[in-house]
Order: structure tokens, then sequence, then C-alpha cells
């Protein structure tokens, strides 16, 4: 297959050394190595009896390409082909380009608004491009996609700062997304291996991807999976966080958090995982279980708790990290995720009523229809 230079003229970043093995808490030191990526096979090669295929939309004179993949059947088959919704994205582009902007112009148009996020359109009774995408995609109506936004009941996780991005919906109304997990550690992987993770797990039909890197250099990291993701990508900032502090929970302080959360937003980032549920009262709980706290966000914020038997500070500081999310980076239109449970949230700015900031765990009630591991794709009943 094609091999081809990749990353070649990022900034100077820190060197993973492959003789030594550190803590996964402990980043590693020194200049990374950026290695040549392998091309991926073709769409093509992967989908012999398939077809990359646009649907051709105009909304407010914005001209939508809208990819699905049909499949062709057997002969004797009751219909020649049928299609399948397809997370793939551009096809024939390098790494080290990364996708084409799609969003770029829809963006551009909303400069100046006060707020640039998919609810704040739905509310007002405006179908965006992003909207217009989705409803395309779902095989729905447009106004069913603003009505739900709206109430909160779904979500477009969609930075307005992540413009590679194909949109799609996450709710009870629309088709079950699947989630793939990504990222490298204190040991293993680089930037290149993490960019033909993002192609492959959309290529095979990942709806959405999260990057989990805990290892060197995670902003680099991410801004290059960014670049080469036509689907939202996620985090867990308490992970860069943890980088930041040298691999010392207890170092980690509020402000570092919410400096990580700012800037992985202003980076393009369309969803995270915040680990608000992790209390102090509850940690004593975990002493008798025979796998303690398994999340690893958790556990971090457990120790951060411990260390000066204080509150969970993402729980304290809840609605003071929402607020700095819609001050420092209008219109990121990221979704907050509780790291406890398998819940989603309304968007950010759902999150300004008294009832959802109350506190954290009582903003996160919608049962949630994204599945982290599924084979199938169906209608969330």
């Amino acid at each position: 297959m094609p091999r081809v230079r990749v990353f070649a003229h990022l900034p100077e970043a820190s060197k993973t050394s492959k003789t030594s093995k550190q803590p996964v808490n402990k980043p590693q030191v020194g200049p990374v190595e950026f290695c040549e990526a392998t091309a991926i096979p073709s769409f093509q090669d992967c989908f012999p009896n398939s077809t990359k295929q646009y649907t051709t939309v105009t909304h407010i004179g914005v001209v939508l390409q809208v990819p699905f993949r049909r499949v062709k059947l057997s002969e004797g088959a009751p219909t020649p082909h049928f299609d399948l919704y397809d997370t793939s994205g551009p096809q024939g582009c390098l790494p080290a380009a990364g996708l084409p902007p799609l969003r770029a112009p829809w963006v551009a148009k909303r400069r100046g608004d006060p707020v640039c996020t998919q609810m704040y359109y739905a509310k007002r009774g405006i179908v965006t491009e992003e909207m217009a995408f989705v409803a395309v995609r779902e095989g729905l109506s447009s106004e069913l996609v603003r009505s739900e936004v709206a109430r909160g009941r779904a979500i477009i996780p969609s930075n307005k700062n992540h413009l590679e991005l194909e949109p799609t919906i996450i709710g009870r109304a629309f088709l079950v997304k699947i989630n793939a997990n990504i990222g490298n550690s204190a040991v293993s992987s680089n930037i290149d291996e993490e960019v033909a993770k993002v192609q492959w797990a959309t290529r095979w039909g990942a709806d959405t991807v999260m990057d989990l890197s805990t290892g060197a250099d995670i902003a680099a990291t991410r801004e290059w999976v960014l670049r080469n993701s036509p689907v939202p990508l996620g985090t867990v900032p308490i992970y860069e966080a943890l980088e930041r502090a040298g691999g010392e929970a207890e170092a980690i302080t509020w402000e570092l958090f919410r400096d990580v959360l700012v800037e992985q937003a202003e980076q393009g980032v369309d969803y995270f995982t915040i680990h608000a549920g992790t209390l102090l009262r509850f940690i004593p709980l975990t002493a008798e279980r025979v796998t303690g706290i398994v999340s690893r966000g958790g556990s971090i914020h457990a120790k951060i708790c411990l260390t000066g038997h204080q509150e969970n500070f993402a729980y304290t500081h809840w609605r003071a990290g929402v607020s700095a999310e819609r001050r420092d980076s209008p219109g990121s239109d990221c979704a907050l995720l509780s790291g406890m449970r398998s819940w989603t949230s309304a968007p950010a700015t759902t999150l300004r009523s008294p009832s959802a900031t109350a506190c954290a765990p009582a903003a996160l009630r919608t049962p949630t229809t994204w599945l982290s591991s599924a084979s199938w794709r169906c209608r969330a009943s």
C-alpha cells in the first residue's frame, strides 16, 4: 500500500522512548518521533459491492451533499440495492492535509451572532444547515430535528471550530449512534496511529469518536485527529489536566481543569465526559468493591477529593464551568456527559435553567441512545 509522510510541519513536541516504560499517569519526557503513516485501503476495497453516493438538497440557498452507501444486491433480490447511513467521510484525502472544511461557509455566516449553538437557533425557529443535514441522514423532517433540539431532547455535537464535521444527531427520536474509543498512552501509540484509528473507525461505521489519550502530546494528537475526523470528537478533559500536572493528581486544581476544558473547546472538541458524579461522600462506598472505581477519570477525581478531603470541583463548579465554556468559546456547542452514568445531557446552553444548574447529576436525566458498542443501527424506542 502507498506510504505518505505526514505531520512533517508539526510543532516540536516531546519524544516517547521506545525502550523505557513509565506508569500510565506519568507522561513520557523528551522529543516525539513522527513516523510514516500507511494509507488505509480505499472505500471500494473495503466495500467491493458498495458505492459512496450523495443526496443533494438545497437549504436556504446552500447546497448540502449528504453521504450514504449504496449496496448492490445479488441478482434475483426484490430490489437491486439498498442504502445505508455512511460515516466514512470524504475519500482520497491525505492525513497531512486533513479533510475539507465542509462547515466553513455555514459557520462563517453566523459570525456576529451573540450565541451560535444549535439550541440557540432551534429555540428561535431557525433550521440550521446542520439540522437540515441530519434530517436527510435520518430520513425525517428538518422541523422534527429543530423541535427535538429546541426541547433539549436531542443534541447535534458540532463545535464551530470542527469544520470538517459531517453533522450527526443523538436523541430518542433518532437512530442509535455507535461510539468508538481511541487514544494513546504513556507507553504506546503515536499521532500517525491515532489518525489511522479514526479513519478505520469511521470507515466501519462509528458515529462518534472519543479520544482517550493519556500519554504525551495530547493536544497535538487531538489536533490531527480533529482535522481528519468527519464525526464528532469527544474527550475526557481530566486526562490532559493530569498530563499538565506532571502525572500528579494532587496537583490538579479547578483552575487548571477549567483551562483545559476551554482550550479543548476552542480547539474543536464536540463533547466531553466530566466525572461530576464522583462525590466525596460516595468514595468510601467503593472500598469494599472487588474492582474499586473502574472509571479512570472517576478514580482521578476521587484521589483529588481525598487529598484535601474536599468535594469534587467538577460538581461544585459545574455552573462556573458551563459559564466559562459559553463565555470563552461561544458556539462550541459541546455536549457535557456524566462520567458516572450512561446519561446524556442537553447542549451546554440548556444548563442555564435553575432546575438543570442546581447540581450536575440533576442535569443528566435523559436515558442515552448513544452506545459504546453495538453491531446494528436502529431507531430508539
